[in-house]
This record gives C-alpha cells, structure tokens and sequence, in this order.
C-alpha cells in the first residue's frame, strides 16, 4: 500500500477513534470516518496483547496487502482504522482478507455492490464468455 494513502499521526487516528462509525467483525474492526474532500487515508493498529512484535508485524503487513488490492475498488473520501482483535493472529492472508471485504461492504465503501468472491482474492479479468455447446440430440 502506498505511503499517500496512510494515516500516520496520532492525532489523526485519535480524530477518526472519535468521531467515526466502528463495525466489528471476527478478525478486526473498521472505523469509518468521512474526510474532506477525495482524500483516502488507512490507519491499521495492532494491540501488544495480540502475540510478540512478529506477528503483530506480520498481521499488519497481511491486512496491508488485503486492502492494497481493494483500493481501486473504494470510495474516495473516507479515512479508515483498522483495529486487529486477538483472533488475528492465527488467521490466513484469506481468512483476514474475507473478514476486511465483509467489513468493507458492510460500510458500503466499495464503488459497485457487486457480487463479491468472498476470499479476499483479487479478481482476474477474463476473456470473453463461450457460448455453451448444445448436447447431442442424436
């Protein structure tokens, strides 16, 4: 993800702790907070209480990813926090991208309410459609 899209302050995440809307989920919580203007901005924040320094690490740089892959897909103008729980840290890059899209379209953040593949996965442009074979009649 890149830098322009990060929350880094304290104060910042302190504005969005307060005034934004929270919606929980099994790995993690979003908080959701209007911004001024196109800017989008992401915090992430992982307590001591889940593991060591290693897997709080590696579970920020896993959800990261997830939503490095979703932003083209977002609304503009929103500033997010994303507050890992406990149960984060034995979860799957899949398991973790599951729970931010669910977490994402339950704020309606995504730009089309499409139908989602459900597994965090990014989804690959594919060619154009086959038209099915009839079965044999004969």
């Amino acid at each position: 993800m890149q830098k322009k899209y990060r929350l880094k302050k304290n104060r910042d995440f302190q504005r969005v702790y307060r005034r934004g809307k929270s919606y929980p989920a099994k790995h993690m919580v979003l908080i959701v907070q209007r911004a001024r203007g196109e800017q989008f901005l992401c915090g992430f924040s992982v307590s001591r209480k889940v593991g060591n320094s290693v897997t709080r690490n590696r579970v920020k740089r896993l959800m990261r990813e997830n939503l490095r892959l979703c932003i083209p897909e977002l609304k503009k103008g929103y500033c997010l926090v994303f507050i890992a729980r406990n149960t984060a840290a034995g979860a799957t890059y899949s398991e973790l991208g599951r729970s931010m899209r669910y977490l994402l379209h339950k704020a309606a953040l995504f730009l089309t309410d499409g139908p989602d593949t459900g597994n965090g996965a990014r989804r690959h442009k594919r060619g154009p459609e086959r038209p099915q074979k009839a079965p044999d009649r004969g």
